[in-house]
């Protein structure tokens, strides 16, 4: 953690251990949790020039009936050293703000982990003749890229890049950017939105008997497909009507499944396209 002022303060640094889990509350709605502590380890020395600092913090997300997430975050820490309160506390509030990122975060790598199970074998780049996303012409100053899901090829404008961290053999890592089109993009969030829907539906059936459920776990990346919004809310039908009155459905849950993820797809689409407009047209004014 580099410290305002860098040069006059040190920069700090802590080890800890986390503990999070998953749970689905008592309305039916997801949550994710994280809880740290500092903690001193023999293995892990601490590093010339930077000083250890100790900190308790906890994470709460929990899912809305709105498809949003509430984040609360609590950390109590203490600097050491000659920082001064109130220039730790700015720090702090700086790095706090890395989960609004958090979204991004999830579908980047919501998008690797879809293209890693659909990636199609490596071919030599087609001719083709427009963009696989856009459908826009080659043509002029329109330069062809190649995606490296789908392997199709896309305008510069429908290009998605997502850092890739790469493992030498010495151990090292490097990020390298990716370039992914808005297809396998938007394709993969409702992919992910489609499997956690159905994972909710079987947490619902368990709530029955049990409020709340929780799976501890060391690493909180299974936790993250609990930002998928669930589309088939069953609490819209109310509970005045008897359940034989409830109509039936007129296809099974695989057609459901299918109509549903069409729809996100389209709606995702929309988003994405809305995002796009509303940042260049800031620029512009800018």
């Amino acid at each position: 953690m580099n410290m305002a002022y860098n040069g006059v303060f040190a920069p700090r640094d802590t080890t800890y251990v986390e503990c999070t889990g998953s749970f689905v509350n008592k309305k039916g709605l997801r949550g994710v949790y994280c809880v740290r502590e500092s903690m001193d380890f023999d293995e892990i020395p601490e590093i010339p020039g930077v000083v250890r600092f100790y900190m308790k913090a906890m994470f709460l997300l929990t899912e809305a009936r709105d498809g949003t997430v509430e984040l609360l975050q609590v950390m109590t820490a203490n600097p050491l050293g000659k920082l001064p309160a109130w220039m730790f506390n700015k720090t702090s509030m700086a790095y706090s703000h890395m989960s609004d990122d958090y979204a991004k975060y999830l579908q980047q790598k919501r998008l690797l982990a879809y293209v890693a199970s659909k990636r199609k074998p490596r071919h030599p780049i087609k001719k083709a003749k427009t963009c696989s996303s856009c459908a826009g012409a080659f043509r002029g100053l329109r330069a062809r890229h190649e995606c490296w899901g789908c392997r199709e090829s896309m305008c510069g404008k429908c290009v998605v890049p997502i850092p890739r961290v790469l493992i030498g053999v010495d151990g090292s890592m490097k990020a390298v950017p990716d370039e992914f089109c808005k297809r396998c993009f938007l394709q993969a969030r409702s992919y992910r939105t489609s499997s956690s829907a159905s994972s909710f539906r079987l947490h619902a059936s368990d709530d029955t008997t049990e409020h709340s459920h929780h799976s501890n776990q060391t690493r909180s990346s299974s936790g993250n497909e609990s930002y998928a919004k669930d589309l088939t809310d069953e609490d819209d039908v109310p509970s005045a009507v008897p359940p034989q009155a409830a109509p039936a459905p007129a296809f099974d849950a695989m057609d459901m499944e299918s109509h549903l993820s069409q729809m996100q797809l389209g709606i995702e689409t929309q988003r994405y396209l809305v995002a796009q407009m509303r940042s260049r047209l800031e620029a512009q004014a800018v």
